[in-house]
């Protein structure tokens, strides 16, 4: 009786396990397919917005409506990225994928950027740095990016004009790891006692008069406090309302074994112009935006509607005729991992050494996977940034 009713129990415990896992299975397809349908359009609004601003001799009155369409698409683009990070977050699907960092170099980077926004909000930005003596270590840039700015957007998010905000870090060296500390703190709102408690909660915003002016999902201090927790790390929080707010996060970075890699110097870097790019695309907006954007390099575009018109070109053509080729995924008749395959399975010697960018609105980290296994060199999420587009194909161009 007592094996009966375990193995009853086992059934339906299993049972309950494959709901879960085909409803979870069913949340990631809807928000992959919302994804890709979503970065789109938005593609097309923040590319053609960029472009468009670059046109000398506008009114000022349509350039402040240009600024104000390219903030609020960003935006946009943030609460989906948030959304999709959330879920990444709640299905475990989440990796980092570390590489040999120079702090220093890689903490005044964030600095960088974050003397933009200051100035934007016209808040000091103060910064203080004690990381110069740490050898390079092992770290994902982009989620600690991730961290890092989330924490001080907010900051001069609700710091008023003329306020302060202070960015300090410090590294030292303890057995084969940088113990590092980052705190960030500011003059701005505050926050109340209650609401420090469940602050990292998904969804939860502080509800008051002072804070209902500022948006958002209420997303960021949970997907930050998550990455933390997922690089073993400590996140906490200090603050007094209408005094100012103080976060403190520490890291244990592995120290790099290997050498950093050293940005592409421009002297260095693969001119642009002339070079021939084999562009795949499908999508008749995508393919303008992408065409405006090669083109203002000089580069000689060629165009293929999908994978199957793609591989056909470049088979037919001389060898080495194409520096590059822009893949988006998607597409009718034949897939761009499906081309690449194809053409990397072409028997002659470009075929195995030509870069293959895939250019998608894919933007989950298995679709980078399926990319790189497929025979890409590189995987670009649209909307595509130029500055990112244009130093791919440097990178990568022989």
């Amino acid at each position: 009786m007592l094996a009966i009713t375990l193995m009853i129990f086992n059934r339906i415990n299993k049972q309950r396990n494959d709901k879960l896992q085909l409803a979870f299975s069913a949340k990631s397809d809807f928000l992959s397919r919302m994804s890709h349908d979503m970065r789109t359009p938005m593609n097309g609004i923040i590319s053609l917005t960029g472009l468009t601003m670059e046109i000398e001799g506008l009114p000022k009155e349509a350039t402040d409506n240009l600024k104000k369409i390219d903030d609020s698409s960003k935006y946009l683009l943030n609460l989906i990225n948030d959304t999709l990070d959330m879920n990444k977050i709640e299905s475990n699907k989440i990796n980092l994928n570390t590489e040999p960092t120079d702090l220093s170099t890689f903490i005044d980077q964030i600095i960088s950027v974050s003397q933009v926004s200051a100035d934007q909000k016209h808040v000091n930005l103060e910064v203080c740095r004690s990381t110069d003596s740490v050898p390079p270590v092992l770290l994902d840039r982009v989620r600690v990016q991730q961290i890092v700015f989330n924490i001080v957007s907010n900051a001069i998010k609700f710091t008023p004009e003329n306020g302060t905000v202070s960015i300090c870090t410090s590294g030292r060296v303890s057995g084969d790891k940088v113990c590092t500390c980052i705190t960030i703190s500011d003059t701005g709102i505050g926050i109340s006692s209650e609401f420090l408690n469940k602050m990292f909660e998904p969804f939860e915003q502080e509800n008051s008069s002072a804070t209902s002016q500022y948006s958002g999902t209420g997303l960021g201090l949970a997907i930050v406090k998550n990455l933390v927790s997922l690089m073993n790390g400590t996140i906490s929080v200090e603050s007094e309302k209408n005094v100012g707010t103080k976060f403190t996060i520490n890291l244990d970075f592995d120290i790099a074994d290997a050498q950093v890699e050293q940005p592409v110097a421009p002297s260095c870097a693969a001119d642009l112009n002339g070079k021939r790019v084999l562009l795949c695309e499908d999508h008749p907006l995508n393919t303008e935006i992408a065409k405006k954007l090669l083109l203002k390099k000089e580069i000689v575009v060629d165009y293929a509607q999908n994978g199957k018109v793609a591989v056909e070109k470049f088979a037919k053509s001389p060898t080495w005729y194409y520096d590059a080729i822009l893949m988006d995924i998607r597409m009718p008749i034949m897939d761009g991992l499906t081309a690449t395959r194809r053409i990397r399975e072409i028997p002659r010697p470009d075929a195995k050494t030509i870069p293959i960018i895939a250019m998608t609105a894919n933007a989950f980290d298995e679709d980078k996977q399926k990319s790189l296994a497929a025979g890409m060199s590189a995987h670009l999420t649209k909307p595509i940034v130029p500055d990112s587009l244009y130093k791919t194909l440097q990178e990568l161009i022989k």
